[in-house]
């Protein structure tokens, strides 16, 4: 393949063709510029060839895999899919030098097709930005001072060649950017301005699929289940793989869920939810999609099975507390079965028995089981492990302090003790007024522990103090809380929908 003496010239401006790499490294590349003529059967044998040299490359038999594109690149010169399969086997050893030599020369065979320019440039700009050594080095043999300004001479030959070409354009106007910012004085891992910038490509990445129909998700999935993929030999790359896949079609499973429940198609919602679950038993926001179907469907027996699942899978408390809502949803809304609530009870009760349990975790649990308990009439038992955990219970958080106070005054409200339950829910909001506080001296002392007292965290004890007053037909006191509520809370749902009523 003769080189004009002026393409010769443009080439050599670069120190391109002068230049030469020790023996070790250059092996078999020098050929190129002395290439025959491209011919159909050669190229169907490089293909053959460069199934096999592909087999090597994935076994990691890299010496093979060189051999065997080279060949190729001996019989079909000018395809440029060769060279870009010989660059992955210097790349997978580090052979940094070597790619740049690889497309130098490649051009130096091609000195008329834009796409070997582009490669040429490509290699440069990344041997120059992520491999100083192999750069400095490079320079020294090449006699150039900047592989990016090199890089940068690359396009502007290509486009003169062809001035219409967006990938050039695009793969210059890159270049640019790295000299004019002096990208090589930059540290991209600790410069502000690079953090950012991965931080938004990141963020670009993961919102990739959100603009997508139904259908087009769907489409997705199917490219994803039915695409060719090489073969590989190691297991670490196989899980690798099916890492990446699995994290791929669960993002577009819980994409699907939630368009399908956008959509009001509720079971294909469930069944994609489901199918997110499956890949990924941890993530949290598919286990409250998944619930939230379920109680749209009303399917509380689905919701109990998917719950006892998700336990076995996880056995954290917050998976046991689930199947415990789980349970006494499906008493209260599908079927007045006592062997729900026992079983219920029965998690609870193991949770506070044999679980350790910071204080905070301890009164969520306390909470659940306090309503389970109530639900199957044992009121008494629901008392004493309510009155146990505000005696003993020593942290400052209003919001925990009020369901304690709140779960407290509920077991007084089921006994029909109205007197005592408003008691418990006045001394909860530190109402000075309190009468005869005296037998519940240990509410007081827990409702002082309060660091605030704001009325937004207390609104759950004006919710059930409005109960109490209600099942004493006390109207105007009734009245009076949902008043106060709506001063301080105008746009409140309980309030609004119960003051006319």
């Amino acid at each position: 393949m003769a080189i004009k003496r002026s393409e010769f010239l443009r080439l050599s401006a670069w120190g391109f063709v002068a230049s030469i790499l020790p023996i070790q490294q250059a092996k078999a590349l020098s050929f190129i510029s002395n290439l025959g003529e491209y011919k159909q059967d050669n190229y169907a044998l490089a293909v053959t060839k460069a199934a096999q040299a592909k087999e090597h490359f994935f076994k990691k038999e890299y010496q093979q895999a060189e051999a065997l594109y080279l060949e190729c690149i001996s019989l079909a010169p000018a395809d440029i899919r060769f060279y870009d399969n010989l660059q992955n086997v210097y790349g997978a050893q580090g052979l940094w030098i070597q790619c740049a030599e690889l497309f130098k020369n490649a051009l130096i065979a091609n000195p008329n097709k834009i796409a070997f320019y582009d490669r040429a440039a490509r290699s440069l700009m990344r041997l120059e930005l992520g491999y100083p050594s192999f750069a400095q080095q490079y320079r020294e043999q090449n006699n150039t001072t900047s592989l990016l300004q090199d890089a940068k001479a690359l396009y502007n030959q290509a486009l003169e060649i062809n001035p219409n070409a967006e990938y050039l354009k695009i793969g210059k106007k890159k270049v640019k950017m790295k000299i004019n910012s002096d990208a090589l004085n930059i540290n991209f891992l600790t410069n502000a301005e690079e953090k950012q910038k991965r931080k938004d490509r990141r963020r670009k990445h993961k919102k990739r699929y959100k603009n997508l129909s139904i259908e087009e998700l769907l489409l997705r999935i199917n490219r994803i289940d039915n695409k060719s993929r090489n073969t590989l030999y190691f297991e670490n790359e196989l899980n690798t793989r099916q890492k990446n896949i699995t994290r791929e079609k669960k993002l577009i499973y819980a994409l699907l869920a939630k368009r399908y429940k956008k959509a009001n198609q509720l079971n294909e919602a469930l069944n994609y939810a489901n199918l997110a679950y499956e890949i990924d038993t941890q993530n949290t926001k598919i286990v409250k999609l998944i619930t939230r179907l379920y109680k749209k469907t009303n399917n509380y027996s689905g919701l109990v099975s998917f719950q006892t699942l998700h336990n076995q899978n996880e056995e954290t408390v917050y998976s046991a507390l689930g199947l415990m809502n789980a349970l006494t949803l499906k008493y209260r809304k599908e079927v007045n079965d006592a062997s729900l609530l026992v079983e219920a009870i029965n998690i609870g009760e193991d949770l506070i028995l044999n679980w350790s349990l910071v204080e905070s975790l301890r009164v969520i649990v306390v909470d659940k089981l306090a309503d389970v308990y109530i639900l199957n009439n044992n009121i008494s038992q629901a008392k004493s492990l309510v009155r146990e955990t505000i005696e003993t219970f020593s942290l400052k958080s209003e919001g925990l302090i009020n369901n304690l106070i709140y779960d407290y005054a509920k077991t007084y409200l089921k006994s029909n003790q109205f007197d005592e339950a408003k008691t418990i829910i006045q001394l909860g909001l530190q109402d000075a007024s309190v009468e005869n506080p005296s037998s519940f001296q240990y509410v007081r002392a827990i409702s002082n522990k309060k660091s605030n007292n704001t009325f937004q965290q207390n609104l759950r004890l004006y919710y059930i103090l409005y109960r109490v007053y209600k099942k004493q037909n006390d109207d105007a006191n009734r009245v009076s809380v949902l008043q106060n509520i709506l001063e301080n809370s105008p746009e409140n749902r309980f309030a609004l929908k119960r003051i006319n009523s």
